[in-house]
């Protein structure tokens, strides 16, 4: 069966589906009337049908213009929200055109839904502000025969910046594909960057520290970053060793669960009532499985002095509950621009007062006064991780000694600001 017939396909089987239960209600209606009201949806659906659409995208000037536009949308012929659904063809004036006529026209009487992209959800468009742009909405009334359908896009999730399709991976990166969670009922890909040398038998004995990051598909690979962009982690880790600044890391980048993002990162007791909180499994994911299957296929230094944790915003939060959680396995932590509050919950709700679990570890905590939309609305990330380096101090902890704390003004709370200081968290860490 071809792709482009299924929106007749969907007409059977919702015109069958609808009859049937109307049917079946013949216990609690006369029977007559259920029928003539599946009638009624019958006659509705047959008047369906496919006419042709033309698009036009008029797209912002920081737009590629070497790079494909695409609709994703709703309707099978809009690719069922495939990220590169329908390609749109540049024209002379600037705007991007694509017509769906034949069997992949759209169906008359019902409303369709769509977003653009460059070819993936990290390039899709945004409103001006850089904020989650409303899908693109239309209906083509049933007695018209084409319909045009002229859309602007405001800005892209990426600014513009990457490049779709082509992976940024730099140095010695293995992918393990869909590491899977019996508890969290997931599979995630996790990301290990090998130092240079470490392929070289002449290093054959030689056994490395190792960092765990959190939200991997940002770290390495503009490709698959939420929004286009890496921190540069590969880029840096090799430029830094290879200089001989710091020591030969393995570092391991577990991609977050996507749509569960949220719930893997939220500690249990941050929960609310429509904010379930999966962070111990999470956890427990890391250090009971993650772990041991890197200590078991890569030459790792594996006790706590070398094995360290990082994350930011949320995935510093998450960072922090399982250093709580499991405090002997870890020998140093960086906090970037992390949460200490969710659903109007202080961090102490998750760690409680004593922050003395993190005494004897090399501790990277900053934060920026520029955090848009990426922290708790109405809270000040700054007033909050001063407050958390305060209580550092108060279990006993020194500023510049047993952790360091910044602050870096004016940046934001996003990769391009993560990957301006990656370098200085791996100095701090790894340092000779």
């Amino acid at each position: 069966m071809r792709y482009v017939i299924w929106p007749l396909v969907l007409i059977a089987i919702g015109i069958s589906g609808f009859a049937g239960w109307y049917l079946a209600q013949s216990d609690a209606e006369d029977a007559e009337v259920a029928r003539a009201k599946a009638d009624e949806y019958v006659q509705w659906a047959s008047t369906l049908r496919p006419v042709p659409v033309k698009f036009v995208v008029k797209a912002p000037a920081d737009t590629p213009k070497d790079q494909t536009l695409y609709l994703s949308g709703s309707a099978p012929s809009l690719k069922a929200w495939a990220a590169d659904g329908v390609p749109l063809q540049r024209q002379a004036d600037g705007t991007y055109t694509a017509t769906l006529d034949g069997d992949l026209g759209l169906l008359t009487g019902l409303t369709h839904e769509f977003k653009v992209t460059r070819g993936n959800w990290a390039t899709v468009e945004t409103d001006q502000a850089g904020a989650e742009a409303a899908n693109h909405t239309f209906t083509i009334e049933p007695k018209m025969d084409e319909a045009t359908v002229e859309v602007s896009v405001a800005s892209w999730r990426d600014k513009g910046q990457s490049v779709p399709g082509k992976s940024t991976r730099t140095g010695n990166i293995v992918v393990h594909r869909k590491f899977h969670s019996d508890e969290l009922k997931n599979d995630r890909d996790i990301y290990v960057y090998l130092p240079p040398g470490y392929d070289d038998p002449a290093n054959a004995e030689k056994r490395y520290p190792v960092l765990y990051m959190q939200d991997g598909q940002n770290l390495m690979d503009a490709d698959v970053s939420f929004n286009g962009i890496e921190w540069q982690v590969d880029e840096t880790a090799e430029r830094m060793i290879t200089s001989g600044k710091i020591d030969p890391v393995i570092i391991v980048g577990i991609n977050n669960g996507g749509e569960f993002r949220a719930q893997e990162f939220t500690p249990d007791t941050m929960a609310s009532a429509d904010a379930p909180a999966q962070a111990g499994i999470y956890g427990k994911l890391v250090c009971d499985q993650i772990k041991p299957m890197i200590d078991n296929q890569y030459r790792t230094l594996p006790d706590a002095p070398n094995t360290f944790i990082a994350g930011s915003s949320l995935g510093g939060l998450v960072t922090l509950s399982i250093v709580k959680a499991a405090p002997d396995s870890f020998g140093g932590v960086a906090l970037l621009t992390p949460w200490l509050q969710l659903n109007d919950k202080p961090i102490s709700a998750a760690l409680g007062e004593d922050l003395s679990f993190l005494k004897g570890k090399k501790l990277w905590i900053d934060t920026s006064d520029k955090p848009g939309d990426n922290y708790p609305a109405g809270k000040d990330p700054v007033a909050d991780t001063r407050a958390f380096a305060a209580k550092l101090t108060a279990a006993g902890m020194a500023a510049d000694k047993d952790f360091v704390f910044k602050e870096f003004a004016g940046q934001g709370h996003d990769e391009i600001a993560w990957q301006k200081r990656i370098d200085q968290v791996l100095l701090y860490l790894f340092g000779k």
